[in-house]
C-alpha cells in the first residue's frame, strides 16, 4: 500500500486509542493520533536504501558490497519487507516507546502503557496493510522474523490508486472522531464497543474491496506490464466510484508529490 493509506491506517488506530484512554485535553488526544501516524509509515523506512545517496553514505560507512538498489530487492535482514516488516520489530518499538516516555517524559505506567499500545496498533495496521499487495520481488513480508519465511503477496490489489480504501479508511477516523463529541455520555466500556466497532467494519470493508478486485495484480519485472496493471487498477477505481468522485481522487493523486 502506498504512504497516505498507510499514515491513514496508523491514524485510524491512534483514534481508537483516544477514546480507550480516556485522553484529557486537547494536546493528549493530538500526541495520540500522532504516536498512530508515525507507527503508520515507520515500518517503510527501509526504502531509504533507494535514496541516491544511499551507496555514498550508508553502504560506505557499513561495507556494504550490495547497491542500495540490490539491498532494496534483495532479501537481506535489513532489506525492503524483511526485519522492519515483522511482529518483532513493531514490539521492540514499542517496548522502547513505553521505555521513553516513562523515562524521558516521566509519564507513569498507564499513560507510557497507553502509548506503545497505539504505537504497536498503528505499526501492525501498517503491516496488515502490506499483505493483499503484489509479492514482488520479496514474494510477501518477513512478518514472523527471524524465521525465513514471507507471508501475504496475495496479489489482490496493486500498489498505488487504492482510492477506495483510502476513503473507507478516512471515514472511519472520522467516525471516531466524531464519536469523541458524545464520548462524556459514554461509560469507557461503550467507547471501546463503539471505536471498536467502527474499526472491525471498517477492517472488513476494506478486506471486501481488496478481496473482489477480479483477477490477480502478479507481473513480472517488465516495465509494459507493471504499466498496464497500474492502468488496471485505475480503470477499477474509476468504475467502483464513480465518475465524478473517481475525478476527484485522481485530480487529488496527480497533487500528491508521493506514489497514491
Amino acid at each position: 500500500m502506498d504512504i497516505l493509506i498507510h499514515g491513514a491506517s496508523g491514524l485510524l488506530a491512534g483514534s481508537v486509542a483516544v477514546h480507550a484512554s480516556q485522553a484529557r485535553g486537547v494536546k493528549r488526544k493530538l500526541w495520540i493520533l500522532f504516536t498512530g501516524l508515525l507507527a503508520g509509515v515507520l515500518p517503510d523506512l527501509d526504502v531509504l536504501s533507494m535514496w541516491s545517496g544511499f551507496d555514498g553514505t550508508f553502504g560506505k560507512w557499513f561495507g556494504l558490497q550490495e547497491s542500495g538498489r540490490e539491498i532494496f530487492r534483495g532479501k537481506h535482514w535489513y532489506s525492503h519487507h524483511g526485519f522492519s516488516h515483522s511482529i518483532v520489530c513493531a514490539a521492540l518499538l514499542s517496548v522502547s516507546i513505553l521505555g521513553i516516555r516513562q523515562m524521558v517524559f516521566r509519564n507513569n505506567k498507564g499513560t507510557a502503557r497507553m502509548y506503545a499500545l497505539t504505537f504497536f496498533g498503528g505499526y501492525m495496521a501498517h503491516l496488515l496493510g502490506d499483505l493483499p499487495t503484489p509479492p514482488g520481488a520479496w514474494g510477501g513480508i518477513r512478518l514472523f522474523y527471524p524465521l525465513d519465511q514471507y507471508v501475504g503477496g496475495f496479489a489482490w490489489t496493486f500498489w498505488w490508486n487504492n482510492y477506495d480504501v483510502f476513503l473507507l479508511i478516512l471515514s472511519g477516523i472520522a467516525v471516531n472522531l466524531l464519536l469523541l463529541v458524545v464520548r462524556k455520555r459514554l461509560t469507557v466500556l461503550q467507547n471501546w464497543k463503539w471505536a471498536g466497532a467502527v474499526v472491525a467494519l471498517t477492517f472488513a470493508l476494506c478486506t471486501f474491496q481488496l478481496a473482489t478486485r477480479g483477477e490477480p495484480f502478479i507481473y513480472e519485472r517488465h516495465t509494459g506490464q507493471y504499466a498496464n496493471q497500474e492502468q488496471r487498477s485505475l480503470d477499477i477505481q474509476r468504475s467502483i466510484l464513480g465518475e465524478r468522485l473517481y475525478k476527484a481522487m485522481w485530480w487529488f493523486d496527480q497533487r500528491v508529490p508521493l506514489n497514491f
